[in-house]
């Protein structure tokens, strides 16, 4: 299991797809830093830190399924798979191993994003303004939780349709779909103007969404106690870890 996921980790490090995420992800910092550097000063305004770290929450989640989706798509195209059933790996290794790979992608390519982030506030702007650094931390582990389980969500989807045209879309179609799911919760919930005209049982399924389903945790700012994004990253990784063990195991790999 070890060797594996070493192996694993190591592909996930030196992959031109991982290398490119970064430069992409700082890159778009950067132009959305400039951007909003030139607006706020036409405006008469003020850019700070809270603008630009609240950045890669909007795109996050497109960005891990994407890793995700490059960077494991070649276990089966390229015959890794078959290659580690041949050095001797169980099914379940093999899946363990991919799942953990996907999470730690996951957080890496947003402890970059938010690192970038500070570094562009120290340049573009005069600090924080209504953020404490308690509440920067919080932001932040809460950003590489969610990641950390999008990308163990999204690997297992990736290793139990892996080998078919429908593995290479499912991903960005799923991402797509809980985006706008996200965006219709958002709005009925925290409407612009007036207060929020849900009730009954579709106002608790709402909430109920909006604190334990990790797509609507890529947020500029944090609605819930940090235990409810633990508990929500937390299901997502178990369900992840037994769907994937159960589909994998039965699976034909060609």
């Amino acid at each position: 299991m070890l060797k594996i996921l070493y192996s694993d980790m190591r592909n996930l490090i030196m992959s031109r797809v991982f290398r490119f995420g970064i430069l992409a992800v700082a890159s778009y910092n950067l132009f959305t830093a400039v951007v909003l550097k030139i607006i706020f000063r036409y405006m008469g305004g003020e850019l700070y830190g809270d603008n630009i770290l609240g950045t890669f929450a909007s795109y996050a989640p497109f960005v891990v399924t994407a890793l995700v989706l490059f960077v494991f798509m070649g276990n089966f195209t390229d015959g890794i798979i078959r290659n580690k059933f041949i050095s001797g790996a169980s099914r379940r290794d093999i899946i363990c191993s991919a799942l953990l790979t996907g999470g730690m992608g996951g957080v890496l390519i947003t402890a970059i994003a938010e690192i970038s982030a500070f570094i562009l506030t120290l340049f573009f702007t005069p600090g924080f303004y209504g953020l404490t650094a308690s509440d920067i931390a919080d932001y932040c582990l809460v950003m590489m939780i969610a990641s950390c389980a999008l990308g163990i969500f999204m690997t297992m989807i990736l290793m139990v349709l892996g080998g078919t045209k429908t593995a290479y879309v499912a991903g960005l179609a799923v991402t797509f779909i809980f985006k706008l799911m996200t965006a219709e919760v958002a709005d009925k919930l925290y409407p612009e103007s007036g207060v929020s005209l849900l009730t009954g049982v579709r106002l608790a399924m709402y909430r109920f969404y909006d604190r334990y389903v990790v797509f609507s945790y890529f947020s500029e700012m944090l609605r819930h106690d940090f235990k409810d994004y633990v508990i929500g990253a937390l299901g997502l990784v178990i369900i992840s870890f037994i769907a994937g063990t159960v589909f994998f195991e039965i699976k034909e790999i060609k």
